[in-house]
């Protein structure tokens, strides 16, 4: 221990001889410490932590498929959900779920509130193994859809509203009617949700055709994964039996809870960990080289202990402590930096990534970054100890300690110059690609004008709003308040809105054609809307005429395809004037639709996704419960918000409107997934860039310092500047070349794993590669040049004179 002692004071006061060293190494090591921290830190709170339930790795969740109509994952039916509930023999429980806007009015008078909640059956929390800390769980009365309204309330929620148990057994008033309290969630779960309220199913009016479900089972003890895949698909297998119609080519879908809530992002996050892995390579080649020229200058002293009877491995334990002293302070003022990268990355507000609440620096994080330093130390440390014991020791006496290790030293340190810059250039062509991705996206027609308009949503509870006619009066009644707002334009109501990833998928069949079999009516992306709806979003009418308020419950019911649906079901014949219908064919009463306009082609899923067929329906003809008001204004739309807010109020004043925003930002959420992707392996690319510049600068300037003697005799001898330099920039570019080469194979291989983020180019991208390998030797010349101008000023006669 003593000993242990006497090294740490040792390497102590040798790195306080040379602070140069001292300081360039601890923030080199700090930058990729602190970068490969802060990255941990969000895929240990996004991918790798447990879900937050008893037993997580036993939920699941369960869907249903239909390959072949194109439906990789889709939502439940009620009655399929129902069957599979009663019929399975895998699940200790299977709860039912979707999705709830619920409007609460406070008691004191004040503006009505959105809150997000869910529709759960009772045996949701069952499945979650979740008890309330106050009151009840939901009972299968509560499901029933007569029952009366009740509420359980998230602990975030609860302490919002005063933190009090005796909360339990009131009535807040929640979608126009007295809702009874009935539990408080504990905390730690359910960020960003407000409340829960009972899934009502009524089975008796239900479908097999309507799918909006989503199942949360837990495998029961014993069970594995597979097990209940097969188990599930036999259930699926004979229902598509028994009811061939609607059932036909769908499947059972039972994934792990976790991998679908990250699935999105996964990829991702996995290939920004690696980046940023590729970093802290560098980082610490780049303290190696320094660590091996900081040797050879005290190389004498090395040669001196060993010749005095110091072991070799006293000399490299010695050598092994200033790498750890090193590594260790670098690895504290990287967990700071990690902190503020943390922060820095959450401010980029990293839209669609899940789990947001979990990411923070905990024990796990820092035990990472503890490891990390660990290994920093033993990467940057150990080669150059190596090199240096295996000198020649009286050569090393003799010579005064010119060179350490000769030729070998050189080569190391070459050797680490060729895989920085191949590390960088692999960074640098991952960060072109999704850079230039972005800006494909960037040039994309959405097939809309977000400019000049405000957006605000709302949902109609059924308990207000039952009947068509009472939601057909409420937008009567918004869309003429709202264009009287100073300043409007045009005035709108559409559900869903472009881009936001919402399907409302329908089957229909076409007159005149021959009924489809079953799982072979084609389908269409349903929009419902109202007012003046393709002048607010200033989306073209090709053919015909749009919707408008005209088109109303009395008179004949009317659509609108987009130019994808009209080809997709028309190719080469007249759409317009042919009627389809959404009902059964058997039914007698069943409304046929006529098609009098064709619109230009919109993006609903995302940005780069190719327009759907899509057909839009008149909301006063088939009304729904929820929509976004457009409002396209004449000037600055910030200014519609506040008297929206007022119309709204006026009109019911307890509905509240949600996700208020301009059209810009609206528009600006559907990059922000691959501005976040952009953004942060652009910067490690850059700093990956920084760091090989700094090696090849360190490299070659030390390489012309050991070879003074040589330049001075070139001169001597007759070379003139311009050759000196030329010398040492093409010895300085030769492990550049080299490092080019092993990089873009590596590159190439690399990018197979940005094959999902990229958009509009190939992953062999020409102008990427030649464009970085360009930028790279331009950068790694810039650092040639000034050890190379250094060595063309050499004087001769004085280098000479010193040998």
């Amino acid at each position: 221990m003593s000993n242990l002692l006497q090294d740490f004071r040792l390497a102590f006061r040798s790195l306080l001889k040379n602070p140069g060293f001292s300081v360039l190494a601890v923030l080199t090591l700090a930058l990729g410490l602190g970068a490969t921290t802060a990255i941990f830190t969000v895929v240990q709170g996004v991918l790798l932590a447990p879900l937050a339930y008893d037993e997580p790795e036993n939920l699941v969740l369960v869907m249903e498929k239909n390959e072949e109509a194109g439906y990789p994952r889709f939502s439940l039916s009620p009655l399929n959900y129902r069957d599979y509930r009663d019929m399975n023999g895998s699940l200790e429980v299977l709860a039912a779920t979707s999705g709830a806007s619920l409007a609460y009015t406070p008691s004191d008078g004040g503006p009505a509130q959105r809150w997000n909640g869910r529709s759960v059956t009772h045996n949701y929390f069952d499945a979650l193994r979740l008890t309330p800390i106050h009151g009840r769980e939901f009972s299968p009365e509560d499901d029933l859809p007569d029952a009366a309204p009740t509420v359980m309330l998230t602990y975030t929620m609860w302490q919002k509203l005063g933190a009090e148990a005796s909360i339990v057994g009131t009535d807040l008033r929640i979608d126009g009617q007295l809702t009874r309290v009935i539990g408080v969630l504990p905390s730690g779960h359910f960020e960003g949700r407000d409340a829960f309220v009972p899934l009502r199913i009524d089975y008796e009016e239900s479908n097999r055709g309507g799918h909006w479900l989503a199942g949360i089972g837990r495998l029961k003890d014993g069970v594995g994964l597979d097990q209940a895949r097969a188990d599930l698909e036999r259930v699926a297998a004979a229902l598509e039996a028994e009811y061939p119609d609607s059932n036909t080519g769908w499947g059972s879908k039972v994934d792990p809870m976790k991998e679908v809530m990250v699935s999105n992002v996964k990829q991702a996050l996995w290939v920004l960990f690696g980046a940023v892995g590729v970093v802290l390579l560098i980082a610490c080649a780049n303290v190696a080289n320094l660590t091996l020229t900081r040797l050879s200058q005290r190389e004498r002293d090395v040669a001196v202990q060993t010749a005095l009877g110091a072991s070799w491995w006293r000399i490299l334990r010695q050598m092994l402590v200033e790498s750890l002293m090193v590594a260790l302070t670098a690895g504290a003022l990287g967990l700071a930096l990690a902190h503020i990268g943390v922060q820095a990355i959450l401010a980029l507000d990293p839209d669609g990534v899940p789990r947001v609440a979990t990411i923070g620096i905990d024990l796990t994080v820092m035990g990472f970054g503890l490891a990390a330093t660990l290994l920093t130390a033993l990467l940057f440390g150990v080669a150059p100890a190596l090199q240096a014991l295996r000198s020649n020791v009286a050569g090393r006496i003799k010579d005064g300690g010119r060179a350490i290790g000769g030729s070998r030293g050189h080569r190391l340190r070459t050797t680490l110059v060729v895989a920085e810059v191949a590390m960088a250039l692999v960074l640098s062509v991952a960060g072109g690609l999704l850079l230039r991705s972005y800006t494909k996206l960037l040039d994309v027609e959405p097939g809309f004008n977000a400019e000049s308009i405000w957006t605000a949503s709302f949902n109609l509870p059924d308990s207000v709003y039952p009947e068509d006619e009472q939601a057909v009066a409420f937008h009567d009644r918004l869309l003429e308040k709202a264009a009287a707002i100073p300043g409007a334009d045009k005035v709108a109501t559409v559900y869903p809105m472009p881009l936001s990833g919402g399907d409302f998928l329908l089957t229909f069949i076409v007159e005149g054609r021959p009924l489809p079999g079953p799982n072979e009516a084609p389908n269409a992306n349903i929009r419902f809307i109202s007012g003046d709806y393709f002048d607010a979003m200033q989306i073209p009418i090709q053919d015909g005429r749009p919707l408008d308020n005209g088109d109303r419950p009395e008179r004949e019911p009317v659509v609108v395809l987009n130019r994808a649906a009209a080809d997709k079901l028309f190719p080469g014949e007249e759409a317009l004037g042919r009627r389809i219908t959404f009902d059964d064919p058997e039914d007698e009463d069943l409304t046929w639709m006529t098609i009098v306009g064709i619109s230009g082609n919109v993006r609903h899923e995302d940005v780069g996704s190719r327009p759907e067929p899509a057909i839009y329906l008149s909301a006063l003809q088939s009304p729904l419960g929820r929509a976004t008001v457009v409002v396209r204004t004449q000037g600055d739309p910030e200014t519609a918000a506040a008297a929206l807010r007022s119309v709204v109020a006026e009109v019911d004043p307890n509905l509240p409107l949600y996700a208020e925003q301009a059209g810009d930002a609206y528009f600006g959420q559907a990059l922000a997934q691959p501005r976040f992707n952009t953004t942060l392996l652009s910067l490690f690319a850059g700093l990956a860039l920084f760091l090989a510049a700094i090696g090849v600068f360190s490299v070659l300037s030390f390489t012309v310092a050991q070879q003074n003697r040589e330049i001075g005799v070139r001169m001597a001898l007759g070379a003139d500047q311009p050759s000196i330099v030329q010398w040492v920039m093409v010895k300085g570019l030769k492990p550049v070349i080299w490092g080019l080469a092993f990089g873009l194979g590596a590159a190439i291989y690399a990018s197979r794993l940005l094959q999902n983020l990229v958009y509009g180019i190939p992953t062999l991208d020409v102008s990427t590669y030649s464009l970085v390998a360009g930028g790279l030797v331009l950068i790694a010349a810039l650092a040639c040049l000034l050890p190379a101008m250094r060595a063309s000023r050499i004087e001769p006669v004085v280098v000479l004179r010193s040998e």
